[in-house]
């Protein structure tokens, strides 16, 4: 899997986007698929989240959350890890980690005030047509008084304007589409769920401060 990498300005804090590879799944789902909903062996998806575990800063703990393409946010503590259903999770403290999955939607990763909140956000175009990345800039600024100006983000692998035909109802949601790597295009590198008919695994972009 793709080495954690340092946030810029964020001392202590770490995050990336995991990919295909790197995992012991096998078929469909090949290889570090991190997702128990999408039919894959239960057992390779728990080496898969130890593999990933292993990558995370020593003792931190992953944050557990049930994505349904909505706007609602979640808070994360070291008592408190399973989220429930959520489609943004964000924490102040050290030690969790908050991460979403993804096979084509867009993973969003804000780190606010220099490391003091990070966040995970999975944007599909409903949640994206819902504000979800809205409701957790507002969920960072009124939980921990962070401005807006004070957070920063990084947008991971998803599927692109090349690859993501929609109907009216999208075109109705969403006036502007921002590019970025296409998961459908590489989908040899990145789990993408057009580019396999709805059986593949998940990739996760997970964000944590030490």
């Amino acid at each position: 899997m793709r080495l954690l990498a340092p946030w810029p300005g964020a001392p202590g804090v770490v995050y990336g986007f995991t990919g295909r590879a790197g995992g012991v799944s096998a078929g469909p789902f090949a290889t570090l698929n991190l997702s128990f909903a999408v039919g894959d062996d239960a057992a390779c998806v728990r080496r898969n989240h130890e593999i990933l575990a292993r990558a995370l800063p020593a003792g931190a703990r992953l944050a557990a959350m049930r994505q349904v393409h909505g706007a609602d946010v979640r808070i994360a503590t070291p008592e408190a890890c399973e989220l429930g259903e959520g489609d943004a999770a964000l924490t102040g403290a050290a030690g969790v980690a908050v991460a979403v999955l993804t096979a084509d939607c867009v993973p969003i990763l804000l780190c606010a005030g220099g490391g003091t909140v990070v966040a995970a956000i999975h944007a599909g175009w409903r949640g994206t047509a819902a504000d979800v990345a809205g409701a957790a800039v507002r969920a960072i600024a009124a939980g921990f008084a962070v401005p807006p100006a004070a957070i920063e983000a990084r947008l991971g692998p998803a599927i692109g304007p090349c690859c993501y035909e929609v109907g009216d109802e999208v075109v109705a949601a969403l006036r502007a589409v921002d590019e970025g790597p296409c998961t459908r295009c590489a989908a040899a590198s990145w789990f993408s769920h057009r580019a396999s008919d709805g059986r593949t695994g998940r990739q996760a972009a997970v964000i944590v401060r030490a």
